[in-house]
């Protein structure tokens, strides 16, 4: 940890601009050393080639919680390691208890390299209901960034009527899932909104900040983005 710690230092000179920017950027409570994410990756890399599951489990132990970049170097490093999906599940599992930001979940989940699709749906499925923001909101990333797909879609609909957590990021990770959705199951997602806005599974605020986001993408058509303004509730 203490080489670990030393290379942090030196990925952050220089930056203290960039840390007190990204420290307002991710809203975490931690303290932000100010090492850029593409460099994050680079030493996980590094790192993960020499790590063995116990290795990863005591680096993941040791890293200061207190630290942005010490605990996302952690999730990126299990990312990268080869680990079994069982292993790497107890690690995640450890890695959300710490995840006090959006940016700790999403760059988490958009790392994520192999992974059996049944098992980890299953797994990202049941952290919906959790009451933890942040753990709500990684099942509902995991979900959009891999299961917007003719196999899944009617199952993550389905799954995110378990989401309990009213946190911001939790509202805002939803949005984004459904204005995503909408891109290849326009009509679906369309209707799946109204019927869980109608039915109080999500609320207003979430339904007009999901077609909120349709309007604002380049993904869909004038004639679309007219028709999804029509929808919107005051």
């Amino acid at each position: 940890m203490k080489n670990v710690r030393n290379a942090l230092v030196e990925l952050a000179k220089g930056n203290a601009k960039y840390a007190q920017f990204n420290k307002n950027i991710v809203n975490t409570k931690k303290r932000v050393l100010g090492a850029r994410t593409p460099d994050l990756r680079k030493l996980a890399k590094s790192l993960a080639k020499d790590l063995d599951f116990n290795g990863t489990l005591n680096f993941l132990k040791n890293c200061d919680k207190n630290v942005y970049e010490e605990v996302l170097l952690a999730g990126f490093i299990i990312n990268y390691a080869k680990f079994t999906d069982a292993q790497k599940m107890k690690l995640t599992r450890l890695y959300l208890k710490h995840a006090d930001s959006w940016a700790l979940v999403d760059c988490f989940v958009s790392t994520r390299i192999k992974f059996d699709k049944e098992k980890w749906f299953n797994f990202a499925a049941g952290y919906l209901n959790s009451k933890e923001e942040f753990e709500a909101r990684f099942g509902i990333i995991f979900l959009m960034a891999g299961y917007l797909e003719k196999d899944y879609i009617d199952r993550v609909f389905l799954a995110l009527k378990k989401v309990k957590s009213g946190g911001y990021y939790v509202k805002m990770g939803l949005a984004w899932l459904f204005a995503t959705a909408a891109v290849k199951f326009y009509e679906k997602t369309l209707k799946e909104l109204e019927a869980n806005v109608k039915n109080g599974v999500i609320d207003v605020w979430t339904y007009n900040n999901s077609l909120q986001k349709m309007t604002e993408s380049y993904r869909f058509t004038n004639a679309q983005k007219q028709e999804i303004r029509a929808l919107k509730q005051k």
